[in-house]
């Protein structure tokens, strides 16, 4: 896309990430290990279609796509954050538990 200058409505986008999200969050969520699998399956399955769309790609398609992967990658992100301050906080309780 060399040479096109692009507008897009950032704020629209992050709503639609963020209604994606939640709508994701409503149903049966994968492991970490899983989603990180999916993650690596739809990334690749993108990257072919891009590869393959041709002149005329259909980009709404390929839009939706990649909202998609990163809905999963804003889950799998938010499911490890959550697992470290978990175990920050583990940490944290030994080591008061020591203390005393």
């Amino acid at each position: 896309m060399s040479g096109i200058t692009m507008t897009v409505d950032v704020s629209a986008a992050l709503s639609a990430l963020r209604a994606g999200l939640l709508k994701f969050m409503t149903k049966d969520q994968p492991l970490a290990k899983d989603a990180a699998k999916q993650l690596k399956d739809k990334a690749g399955r993108l990257n072919l279609r891009i590869q393959n769309s041709g002149k005329q790609p259909d980009l709404g398609a390929l839009a939706d796509d990649a909202e998609d992967l990163t809905i999963l990658a804003l889950y799998l992100a938010l499911m490890l954050r959550g697992y470290q301050n978990a175990q920050h906080q583990e940490m944290q309780a030994a080591s008061a538990a020591t203390k005393h």
